[in-house]
């Protein structure tokens, strides 16, 4: 029942992210899209920041040291969670501001929206994780879905004859932080917990805890960011913004398989961490593998036979000259959900390290491959860069997985 309303949790808000990312591909121009793509994928990075310093060692401190002073250890976090919050909006209005002054407008009240919208949205992410911790899952799932409900009425609101206005790409963040307030306010409610700013004085030995925690675990994140998201920095920089919302659209096929890989690889690290010391930790290991690589290739085979056809009942006709690189993009998931099980593997076994060598490789790999294949070909060589990059990292982890299994055995 937990895991059900866990998933329910995660597919509505991916569903919602998926919905909202086709309502402006439908509605704006190619390029207005791509400027959107690149503060959306600034969105992802900030959100993997919050993870690592806030909500992930939450759920490890919270379900353990401070299980019976859960309600205390919550109320310091929030106001840690107000502190990083106002950081991250003053970054973003700086950063607007500078794009403001080169005259990017355009990108400046994209990245001026998300300064608005960000501490309701990260709040929510929080808020949405504590629940966990109390397994209260229900109400994470119930949140999602009227998150989902809400995003949905916002869209058709904001394109109705009620409201006469041309559809701007900072529309998105707008719904989305006033979305993320009403789950807000409705967790808070069900949670008994005060939301309002509270004074910045909070206690050290949580803020040292986290650090600690979050100083390895950042770095992390932030490397897992690149594979996937610095594509769309490297279109805007070294192509055009119309390219990154060609990427954008077709990426938005892919992104809700993934959504179901991070939930299936956030349930198995548990069940392999118990697994762990028993004859049946490899055996179990192998059989997910397996699982979770024929739903993939399915996928696979589904977006490319029916490119064409799927972007084009999807965005109205658009997109669908370039359509053919789904066969390449939608192989990724299943290069990525054999590497997340086997990175789900290597931290139930506490070898954070080489998460991070991987993490490492393939940020790097990202960086040189989407630059350099992006002046050689455009998009489709950035497309064939995402390619080469996931197989440098599904090889080096294979390589980095037997070897640590054969010295584990001696």
């Amino acid at each position: 029942m937990k895991l059900g309303w866990s998933l329910l949790d995660q597919v509505s808000f991916a569903a919602a992210s998926f919905l909202l990312n086709a309502f402006l591909a439908r509605n704006l121009t190619i390029s207005e899209y791509g400027t959107f793509s690149v503060v959306f994928s600034i969105y992802i990075l900030i959100t993997a920041v919050h993870t690592a310093l806030i909500s992930e060692p939450m759920l490890v401190f919270g379900a353990s040291r401070y299980d019976r002073k859960f309600e205390r250890y919550l109320s310091t976090l929030l106001r840690l969670q107000w502190i990083l919050s106002i950081l991250i909006a003053a970054v973003l209005v700086v950063a607007s501001v500078i794009a403001l002054i080169f005259d990017q407008t355009l990108f400046a009240s994209n990245l001026l929206a998300l300064s608005v919208a960000s501490p309701t949205i990260l709040g929510l992410i929080f808020l949405r994780r504590a629940v966990y911790i109390k397994n209260q899952q229900y109400l994470a799932g119930l949140v999602g879905v009227i998150h989902l409900i809400l995003i949905c009425l916002l869209m058709l609101l904001i394109s109705g004859p009620l409201i006469d206005t041309h559809i701007q790409s900072w529309h998105a963040f707008v719904i989305m932080g006033f979305s993320s307030l009403f789950g807000i306010f409705l967790l808070s409610k069900w949670l008994r917990l005060n939301m309002h700013a509270p004074t910045l004085v909070t206690n050290t030995q949580v803020l040292k805890e986290h650090w600690n925690y979050g100083r390895w675990s950042l770095p992390a994140n932030l490397l897992s960011w690149f594979p996937w998201n610095f594509p769309y920095i490297a279109l805007a920089i070294f192509s055009n913004v119309e390219s990154t919302g060609y990427l954008r659209s077709y990426m938005n096929l892919v992104l809700p398989f993934l959504h179901v890989i991070g939930a299936m690889s956030t349930a198995i690290v548990p069940m392999l961490a118990r697994r762990r010391n028993t004859i049946y930790y490899d055996g179990f290991s192998t059989r997910i593998l397996a699982f979770i690589a024929v739903p993939s290739s399915i996928y696979w085979l589904l977006m490319g036979l029916g490119h064409g056809e799927i972007v084009g009942l999807l965005y109205s006709g658009r997109f669908i000259d370039q359509s053919n690189l789904l066969w390449i993009l939608a192989f990724l998931p299943v290069f990525e959900g054999q590497i997340a099980v086997l990175i789900s593997r290597l931290r139930a076994s506490e070898q954070s390290n080489l998460v991070f060598f991987i993490y490492l490789i393939g940020a790097l790999s990202s960086i040189l491959t989407s630059i350099w294949f992006t002046q050689l070909w455009n998009l489709s060589g950035l497309v064939w860069g995402m390619f080469l990059t996931f197989t440098s990292m599904y090889v080096s982890l294979l390589w980095v997985t037997s070897r640590w299994v054969t010295s584990r055995r001696s």
